[in-house]
């Protein structure tokens, strides 16, 4: 992620409700109030956690960022069979498992191109990831990002972490990739445009 001066951060408070996942309404605000307390309480958790990274993450609304997931399909671990989620389909689903302490699956290695299918089920290894909330909450806990401070985040996927640390540092932040070759194929579960999803 990089910031400039110029393009200051919108105004923190209510998240805005518009695009994918924005009929969720009282279902999204429900989860996100009580996301910090999740990351806070989960077990073996690396905390204690920055109670400003804490509040952050109970105002970005992750659900906007990835209205679309993978979520394991049976009981095998590692996964290797997925079937996708929609928050427009499957709100409670889809919100459980955004606004849970596992990462997020967003793609996978063998994945054909084209949207996700309703009801079917892909094979394949994760290839993008947004990461657990606690990790996310552990990282930014160490970073200690301040008001007015520049951050960059190389690979930034759905654009959580960066959403993060532009609700933490209020200024603008945006995703970079470097090429295709090294990153891959836009991640098909975030609503970010190829550019700035690797």
């Amino acid at each position: 992620m990089s910031t400039t001066n110029e393009h200051p951060a919108p105004p923190t408070g209510q998240p805005a409700e518009h695009g994918p996942g924005a009929g969720t309404g009282d279902l999204a605000r429900q989860a996100l109030a009580g996301f910090p307390a999740v990351v806070a309480q989960e077990p073996g958790a690396p905390g204690p956690y920055d109670k400003r990274v804490l509040a952050a993450m109970g105002r970005v609304p992750r659900h906007l960022l990835i209205p679309q997931l993978l979520v394991p399909v049976g009981e095998q671990r590692p996964a290797r069979r997925w079937r996708p989620l929609s928050v427009e389909r499957e709100p409670q689903e889809h919100l459980a498992a955004c606004y849970g302490t596992d990462q997020v699956v967003v793609q996978l290695d063998r994945q054909p191109p084209g949207p996700w299918a309703p009801g079917t089920q892909y094979e394949g290894v994760p290839s993008a990831q947004s990461s657990g909330a606690g990790l996310i909450a552990a990282a930014l806990t160490a970073l200690g990002p301040q008001p007015g401070e520049r951050l960059v985040e190389v690979g930034a996927c759905t654009g959580y972490l960066a959403a993060l640390a532009a609700e933490l540092t209020g200024r603008r932040v945006t995703g970079w990739r470097s090429t295709r070759a090294w990153c891959g194929p836009p991640c098909p579960g975030s609503r970010r445009s190829a550019p700035t999803c690797g």
